[in-house]
């Protein structure tokens, strides 16, 4: 059977995170399938990172990548942010819209409900990446979320899981879902993923995220600190760089600040560490250089001309 090509406009507040993933896999899927898609993103996420990201993201975009304001909280720049979509996706003559997190599910979903009484055929779509969710629903902030997500729904034709852990939160604190829906888990292609392997003194311990509590960090550290302390291990936790180095055999790290594509990969010993770059160089990842710290009483010291592994390109520690 021949598959409908549709045009499909994307609508998220910040382009990071596992949001941004998310959309990034989604829309380069559907635009190799052939529909013609296009994104709406925040204009005031303009650092570095977030730049070459969206200017990745733009090459497979036939409808575009277009910016406006959004706020995080609540505020006037969500009305503005609404009828930007509004405009937006009636202009391109969508057929879907598909709001990701709490306030570009709320902007896609409020344009949609706009063009369709407006006479237009266009689908609304959600997928919901924490955001409201996190907040406890007896909190004042939770009953305004939720009160806004329970209105919301009824402007919904479908609504996209990340994980079957959302969609159980989003019924606990939103109730009954009453549209259709489904789980789809984000994926990873067969090139990010690197060879590795650990010490021999190596732990079953590894943390990959941004590090905020809301990421369970704390308690990550906390297990590790009951279960370093039982085997008298030094210095759980400490700072090498760029890098969260866990005290406890090999870990790695999130990528490195600012640079697409990498990640830091951590070994350690009771008396040294070595935190050493993995970047992507178009076929995979390969170590780029290293930095080894050395215990040196109470404190942890750069050692100078380290210099990356066999088969990565040398840069000598200043």
């Amino acid at each position: 059977m021949k598959m409908t090509k549709s045009r499909i406009l994307h609508c998220l507040r910040a382009p990071v995170g596992g949001l941004f993933r998310h959309v990034r896999d989604l829309s380069a899927s559907q635009a190799a399938a052939g529909h013609e898609v296009g994104v709406i993103v925040d204009r005031t996420a303009n650092d570095g990172l977030t730049e070459k990201r969206l200017e990745a993201l733009s090459s497979h975009l036939m409808l575009g990548l277009h910016r406006c304001a959004m706020s995080r909280d609540l505020g006037w720049r969500d009305f503005t942010a609404t009828y930007a979509t509004i405009r937006l996706a009636k202009s391109l003559d969508v057929d879907v819209i598909h709001g990701h997190g709490a306030k570009g599910g709320a902007y896609a979903r409020l344009a949609a409900s706009r063009l369709k009484g407006d006479g237009l055929r266009v689908a609304s779509l959600y997928t919901p990446h924490g955001g409201s969710l996190h907040y406890a629903p007896s909190s004042l902030k939770g009953r305004i979320f939720m009160a806004l997500e329970r209105r919301l729904a009824r402007s919904t034709d479908g609504i996209i899981f990340e994980s079957a852990y959302s969609a159980d939160l989003y019924r606990r604190h939103a109730g009954p879902i009453t549209c259709r829906s489904r789980v789809i888990p984000n994926g990873l292609l067969p090139e990010e993923f690197a060879p590795h392997t650990p010490s021999s003194a190596a732990t079953d311990i590894v943390f990959i995220g941004e590090l905020r509590l809301l990421t369970g960090v704390d308690l990550l550290l906390a297990g590790h600190n009951h279960r370093a302390s039982t085997h008298h291990a030094p210095d759980l936790v400490t700072r090498a760089g760029s890098a969260l180095v866990i005290q406890a055999g090999t870990a790695t790290s999130t990528r490195v600040r600012d640079e697409e594509q990498s990640f830091n990969l951590i070994e350690t010993a009771p008396c040294d560490i070595t935190v050493t770059v993995q970047a992507w160089d178009g076929r995979g990842f390969a170590s780029r250089d290293a930095q080894r710290y050395r215990r040196v009483e109470d404190r942890w010291q750069l050692e100078e001309g380290v210099t990356a592994g066999a088969g990565a390109e040398s840069a000598a520690v200043a």
